[in-house]
């Protein structure tokens, strides 16, 4: 998986003559903060706020034009307010950088990535808006992986399921979005959301370091 990219959600509202703009955050992984708007005048724009590109160097020609170069070693740092950590939840994080996919946008995103053996992953924010709803996009995707790579993401401080990842090693992406997955939950009071992913029942990447089946 990646945690690469936070856009921000604005909704804005009419309501009596008058506009009320709602902030959204997204995180490449991407994170978006918000309320849902009932009204038939609600117009959602979503623009950059946040990008990060998780890679196995601080390297400019590694890095997608845009984004933020994150590695292991940045983690625990804060970027625009938002303090993002990334860590194992069994074993260790490991990083890597592939030759593939290319023409494509975001094929820096996909290129180089952080995966766990054995075991998965967490990754948490802090310093957002508490009790917001934020919608979450992770993109996951590694070239060299064989068979398929499937993780099922929740917000443990909510106890609720947010997303699944899922790729096939060698199926390279064809478009910008081809492995990105999204999904909506809460800020706890303190605003934190802590992420973690745990295997698939439908993989059998769960037998440990030969196995792994945690991306971003």
């Amino acid at each position: 998986m990646k945690i690469k990219d936070m856009l921000v959600r604005k909704i804005a509202k009419r309501t009596r003559g008058k506009n009320y703009v709602l902030l959204y955050m997204l995180f490449a992984a991407i994170v978006a903060c918000g309320m849902s708007v009932e009204i038939a005048y609600a117009q959602e724009v979503y623009y950059p706020f946040l990008k990060l590109d998780v890679s196995n160097r601080n390297a400019e020609s590694q890095t997608e034009p845009g984004f933020t170069s994150f590695t292991l070693l940045d983690s625990g740092s804060e970027f625009d307010g938002v303090t993002v950590e990334l860590a194992p939840t069994t074993g260790t994080l490991d990083a890597r950088w592939r030759g593939t996919p290319t023409g494509i946008d975001n094929e820096l995103i996909y290129r180089d990535f952080v995966f766990a053996r054995p075991g998965g992953m967490r990754l948490t924010l802090s310093g957002l808006q508490p009790n917001e709803t934020y919608e979450i996009t992770i993109y996951a995707y590694d070239s060299m992986s064989a068979g398929d790579r499937i993780a099922d993401w929740s917000n443990v401080t909510t106890g609720e399921f947010l997303l699944t990842t899922s790729f096939t090693g060698g199926l390279d992406p064809t478009s910008a979005d081809s492995h990105a997955f999204r999904g909506v939950t809460v800020a706890d009071e303190n605003g934190t959301i802590i992420l973690e992913c745990g295997p698939n029942e439908n993989t059998v990447e769960e037998s440990g370091a030969s196995n792994p089946y945690a991306f971003i």
